[in-house]
């Protein structure tokens, strides 16, 4: 029988546990050593109530959980009415009574993580002394003692045991793995005159959302957009992108019976019902890696239209608003029926503002090296047959082809992304040594990149480089994560999701984000699509993940020019 640590918020004691705890260190808000996480995918807590009345009392905790806890995360907190008092299940065991304390505060305690779990006979597992009705704040007090307690149970200690925690807000130090940095405003500071809040909300802070996501998954936002199979990845392709011009982004969704919209609800962290906007660009055979298709405002009115790369051309479907227009062949060129395009990982194709004037061109890479149409026309007046200008090799370099660099498909993918924030988008690279950057020099009418450079030495191929073998399987994005108009880094590895962000001449080294999301965690893999979007148009691009159960989205919103 080994000692485990009682997480009081008046202070901590040493008590007997009446079960092994394992060692484990974790990645959270911050947690002690010895405290084990529950199953990091999809995690189900087992809940009862040792406490027959408080039933008002009881209903305002569940409340609160479901808007903290529950509401940014994966996590889910199994109700039972009664903890039962034979058996051999373990629960989380809740025990209520009124606070004794002069001013009738109250107050709390809970063992942390799976540590928590009792069997009937062992004792409770979390204690709330409930304020009392006299109490002017209890309403709030008990919203924070609810979800700074079961925060206990998640697994997550007081912040100001933290080792970098700073005075006057700090305690103790009990060691641990900081996966945030230090946060005075957090949930689980348990010191009221350094909690922003007087430990009187259940407002989580924005470091506790992070912190919360990582460790046990970003909320699932909606089960339509799932993925089927391995082949999804080819077949049913999803894009972020404001396709009927309210300056909100929108779910775009290719699937068998055609392409189908979703609105987002930011704030209930949901995608509405699909509608279905075209019944064409359907993903049959052959499959999207033989016919890319994509989406981006071709024409600048401010709604994303779809482009499709057919057998037969360039095809173009302008947004109406509400739909898509049948699709038009705009110009032979670009296409699997041409040897110069064979499919999508050897020959990718994407669309991409490249000269600043606000209108997506077309990017290809192939043999020949970087090829580029440039979007011509504005407006309503514009037809698929003058959209775009006749192709041009705008770079020798990012070609298939050895003596251009020899990029392999998916082990080296190519991306196009504004990296300078100059406002026109630049060709990036993963190679096999590391990122390389050819930024944008191209003007109103004319197509021209720099000479490519290496920006950063890792998200390479090769194991020095991190061992970044595939694309399919630890895909690599480029999304402006701070909102400093420069696109960084974002790579979905085998343990964690990395970031490296954009300095505009080079990228800083990768930090460690999110735990989710990568391969380890078991949910994801080559047909399970993670890509970005700005779901919650704060103009910082978020993190989206597509798998059997379906899609997550962690809010990118904590940080800055240099570090999460």
């Amino acid at each position: 029988m080994s000692g485990a640590v009682l997480t009081g918020c008046a202070g901590e004691v040493d008590v007997q546990s009446p079960e092994q705890e394992v060692a484990e260190a974790s990645d959270a808000l911050y947690s002690q050593n010895g405290v084990t996480l529950w199953p990091l995918s999809n995690p189900v807590i087992p809940i009862c109530w040792v406490t027959t009345d408080f039933d008002t009392e009881k209903q305002l905790i569940r409340e609160s959980v479901a808007r903290t806890w529950e509401f940014e995360s994966l996590v889910k907190f199994a109700w039972t009415s009664t903890c039962p008092t034979t058996g051999t299940d373990k629960f989380i065991r809740v025990e209520l009574d009124v606070a004794t304390d002069d001013l009738g505060v109250g107050g709390g305690s809970a063992f942390p993580g799976m540590g928590a779990l009792r069997l009937p006979g062992e004792g409770h597992s979390l204690h709330i002394a409930v304020p009392k009705t006299t109490y002017p704040h209890r309403l709030g007090r008990l919203q924070y003692l609810a979800s700074h307690e079961l925060g206990h149970i998640l697994g997550f200690s007081h912040e100001q045991h933290r080792s970098d925690a700073v005075a006057p807000c700090n305690s103790t130090i009990y060691l641990g793995t900081n996966f945030t940095w230090y946060d005075p405003a957090s949930l689980m500071q348990s010191q009221d005159y350094c909690n922003i809040n007087n430990n009187l909300s259940e407002a989580l802070s924005a470091f506790d959302k992070v912190g919360v996501a990582s460790v046990y998954g970003p909320r699932r936002w909606s089960q339509e957009f799932a993925t089927i199979n391995a082949l999804s990845l080819e077949y049913d392709l999803r894009h972020i992108a404001d396709v009927d011009g309210d300056g909100k982004n929108e779910m775009v969704f290719f699937r068998d019976d055609g392409v189908r919209v979703a609105k987002v609800d930011a704030a209930q962290r949901l995608f509405l019902a699909s509608q279905s906007w075209s019944t064409d660009y359907w993903t049959d055979t052959p499959p999207g890696f033989l016919e890319p298709r994509t989406v981006g405002d071709v024409n600048a009115d401010g709604r994303a239209d779809l482009i499709s790369f057919w057998g037969s051309g360039v095809g173009l479907s302008y947004s109406t608003g509400t739909a898509f227009a049948s699709g038009a062949i705009a110009f032979v060129g670009f296409n699997n029926l041409n040897p110069s395009w064979p499919d999508a990982s050897s020959t990718p194709r994407m669309v991409a503002d490249v000269n600043g004037d606000g209108r997506a061109d077309i990017i290809g890479f192939n043999d020949t090296g970087t090829v580029v149409s440039l979007s011509q026309c504005t407006g309503a007046l514009c037809t698929p047959s003058t959209q775009f200008a006749a192709p041009v090799l705008a770079l020798a370099a990012f070609g298939n082809a050895p003596l251009l660099g020899g990029w392999a498909g998916a082990r080296h993918p190519r991306r196009v992304a504004d990296v300078n924030g100059d406002g026109k988008a630049d060709l990036v690279g993963f190679s096999e040594w590391g990122v390389i950057v050819a930024l944008s020099t191209s003007t109103a009418t004319t197509v021209s990149f720099a000479a490519p450079s290496l920006w950063i030495a890792d998200y390479g191929a090769d194991v020095s480089v991190g061992g970044w073998s595939s694309s399919t399987t630890y895909p690599r994005h480029l999304g402006d994560l701070n909102g400093d108009g420069r696109a960084d880094i974002i790579g979905f590895g085998h343990d964690y999701v990395w970031v490296s962000f954009s300095t505009g001449t080079g990228f800083l080294p990768a930090q460690a984000v999110l735990k989710n999301f990568a391969v380890a965690s078991g949910t994801w893999f080559p047909g399970a699509p993670r890509y970005l979007g700005d779901v919650d148009n704060d103009g910082k691009v978020d993190l989206l993940g597509s798998n059997l159960m379906g899609t997550q989205v962690f809010l990118g919103k904590t940080y800055t020019n240099g570090a999460l």
